[in-house]
């Protein structure tokens, strides 16, 4: 009786585990920003699956958070195909081809997470010549992005630092890019 109730306990303890185990990848960023007199936090990211085309958005981790996830990606191999980046009441989208080679291709196993690094943009030059830039600061992650990973079940974090410690978003002197706009109505 009590070898029934052990190996009963035991097989109880194994499906916790694997119920808890997180069955796709998760990818995480952290950014802010100041454009003009207005900043803001996190960008919003798309990966695109490049065997299945199916696309995937990232969400802030909390309200007004610096770090985004886009979480239980299956495995696979995935572009960063654009980027959202909100501030005030509106916000920058840039759906150019430079954002996925910034990024690369990015080959992700199920159960573990990927780090983009920490952002921070500035603008630089005046309007209507203005750039935003994004600077990488590093693969330092945040508590409360690592709170978020632990509670999720994901263990340790992998780091996919960039070539180019930086990267223009937006280049409203480059009026003949048709990849840069802008939204006053941003979701």
């Amino acid at each position: 009786m009590k070898r029934l109730i052990a190996v009963a306990a035991a097989l109880l303890l194994a499906f916790q585990a694997f119920s808890q185990a997180p069955q796709g990848a998760l990818v995480a960023m952290s950014s802010s920003m100041r454009v003009f007199t207005s900043s803001g936090n996190g960008v919003i990211l798309f990966l695109t699956n490049v065997d299945t085309g199916e696309e995937y958005r990232s969400r802030a981790i909390r309200n007004m958070s610096k770090d985004v996830v886009v979480e239980d990606l299956p495995a696979g191999v995935y572009r960063v195909t654009y980027m959202d980046i909100p501030f005030g009441s509106g916000g920058f989208v840039n759906k150019g081809e430079e954002i996925g080679d910034y990024f690369g291709t990015l080959e992700l196993e199920a159960g573990k997470a990927y780090y983009l690094g920490t952002y921070k943009s500035k603008y630089a030059g005046k309007f209507p010549y203005m750039k935003v830039i994004m600077y990488y600061q590093g693969t330092t992650v945040s508590k409360k992005l690592g709170r978020f990973a632990t509670k999720a079940h994901y263990d340790g974090w992998t780091f996919l630092e960039p070539s180019d410690p930086c990267f223009t978003v937006v280049d409203l002197g480059n009026q003949t890019r048709d990849s840069f706009s802008y939204t006053d109505n941003f979701d």
